[in-house]
């Protein structure tokens, strides 16, 4: 893994521009289709309140005393702003993502969650 991390960290530092933001290509590319930003944030986001949902649901109430609930009650709030207010009060004018972009933060967030 940490080989793989540094030839990554090659490749994307001095051949691949991001394409993020102003790197977003003009048309569809190697990267895919470019699709709606708002929508795709949403997507990308949400396998972390889908997460939130199964770990309450399947929670030791043993362990989840007051301080893991407040603590817990912070975490899906934060992903609530994320994953739903955030994406609707971005201007509709935003530049669209890469659809290799949307699914590499989608898999990050499924795998971290």
């Amino acid at each position: 893994i940490l080989i793989a991390s540094v030839v990554t960290f090659v490749i994307l530092r001095y051949f691949i521009d991001s394409p993020w933001g102003k790197h977003v290509p003009k048309a569809d590319g190697f990267m895919g289709p470019l699709l709606d930003a708002r929508a795709s944030w949403f997507f990308f986001e949400s396998p972390n309140l889908i997460w939130c949902c199964v770990s309450f649901i399947y929670r030791d109430k043993e362990l989840f005393q007051a301080p893991n609930m407040v603590l817990f009650a912070l975490f899906v709030a934060h992903y609530i702003n994320r994953a739903i207010i955030y994406p609707w009060r971005l201007s509709p004018r935003t530049k669209p993502m890469p659809l290799v972009v949307v699914a590499a933060a989608f898999l990050f967030c499924t795998f971290n969650g």
